[in-house]
């Protein structure tokens, strides 16, 4: 894991390929399809019974 907070700014726009403007239209929608959308995956909740038993 890297520690992103004591980088510089200059680093971090070098290490992502993007700029204090953003990504382009075209940029952010390439790599929307090679990454995917940032989504944290959820949980699975516990059933009725699962939770009474535990």
């Amino acid at each position: 894991m890297s520690v992103w907070h004591s980088k510089t700014t200059s680093f971090i726009y070098d290490a992502l390929s993007t700029s204090p403007v953003g990504l382009t239209s075209a940029e952010a929608s390439k790599r929307l399809a090679e990454n995917g959308k940032n989504l944290l995956e959820q949980k699975k909740k516990k059933g009725i019974i699962a939770r009474f038993l535990s």
